[in-house]
């Protein structure tokens, strides 16, 4: 509410952050495109063979190296495989950076490196592994333009901004005006069951009407 020379202005408004969903919605799609131009010109993958107590240089990080530390099949009573483990030592520049357990879909992570299990064969007593080596530095970016995504359009579509503006004169006479996103469909049902309603307090002449 506002007084300038006898003549007061009042503003109400409903969702009026509702904008800033378009801002996101837009800033997910730049970081989507900036995700897969990252992914397509950085990223790689590559399957290693590791084999147990030896080191294992990933082809694309020479500076990283693994160590097959042991394997582990753990079943259920029946004799079915209930998990699978692989012990690992990550070295980076000979020097011990990682150590930790790779099992189905939870991989070891370090760099931005993930190792991930894919295979074995047994050798003997032991067991030879299978493991994809997978960098993507636009993985992040896109996971984060998902969800921004996801917000943006969720508010947009759900939460659209609508506004009513009044001016009253020294003769009492009240003007009435209204603005509101497309979407926001019941707006109009609204703003006239507002405008009735004064009216129904005043006297006829003294409110105008005004909807964009």
């Amino acid at each position: 509410m506002e007084s300038i020379e006898k003549t007061t202005y009042i503003r109400g408004e409903r969702n009026r952050w509702a904008s800033l969903g378009s801002l996101l919605t837009h800033v997910g799609l730049l970081l989507l495109l900036l995700g897969a131009v990252l992914s397509g010109l950085f990223s790689w993958r590559e399957e290693l063979i590791v084999q147990p107590s030896r080191f294992t240089p990933l082809p694309y990080r020479q500076d990283l190296a693994i160590v097959h530390e042991g394997f582990t099949i753990q079943r259920y009573p029946d004799g079915s495989a209930a998990d699978y483990l692989l012990q690992v030592l990550l070295l980076d520049s000979n020097e011990e950076v990682a150590r930790g357990v790779i099992r189905v879909n939870e991989p070891l992570n370090h760099d931005g490196v993930g190792l991930y299990l894919m295979g074995f064969v047994r050798t003997g007593e032991r067991y030879t592994v299978s493991l994809l080596a997978v960098r993507d530095p636009g993985y992040g970016p896109v996971i984060m333009a998902g969800m921004l995504l996801l917000f943006g359009m969720t508010v947009s579509f759900n939460f659209p901004h609508s506004c009513i503006y009044g001016r009253t004169t020294v003769e009492g006479t009240l003007r009435l005006a209204g603005r509101a996103d497309r979407r926001a469909y019941a707006f109009d049902r609204e703003f006239s069951a507002i405008a009735a309603e004064l009216k129904a307090k005043s006297s006829p002449e003294a409110v105008g009407l005004n909807v964009p």
